[in-house]
């Protein structure tokens, strides 16, 4: 499995995943691909965001998993924090460790960062 944060090049890559994740919540309500793809463009990746997604590929650079994640200062001693708006595997993927491995990279980037605390 490969973990890597998304860069707009990503988003046709992103949109099933993302599609997915709007079905679990939304079922025939979800929002389209076209709608999910100028909400990344427009808003996700915005300059403003201040968000990263990070995505779980499998082989070959399919996309089985996602975070979002963003980095917030100021924090206790002169630190960053972590914080998790999203956590979400495909459900052919679930029960894998997707999700885990996923968690792990960012406990590990929150400390590589010098990130106190992961929310």
């Amino acid at each position: 499995m490969i973990i890597k944060f998304a860069k707009k090049l990503d988003i046709e890559k992103i949109l099933p995943i993302f599609r997915e994740l709007e079905e679990y919540y939304f079922g025939d309500k979800a929002a389209s691909l076209n709608e999910i793809r100028d909400y990344f463009l427009n808003k996700v990746f915005s300059e403003i965001s201040g968000v990263q997604v990070l995505l779980a590929m499998d082989e070959p650079e399919k996309v089985v998993g996602f975070a979002t994640i963003s980095v917030l200062f100021p924090a206790p001693k002169l630190s960053g924090q972590i914080y998790m708006k999203d956590l979400f595997t495909s459900s052919s993927s679930r029960g894998l460790g997707v999700g885990r491995q996923l968690m792990r990279y960012i406990a590990k980037y929150a400390l590589e960062h010098g990130c106190n605390r992961l929310d």
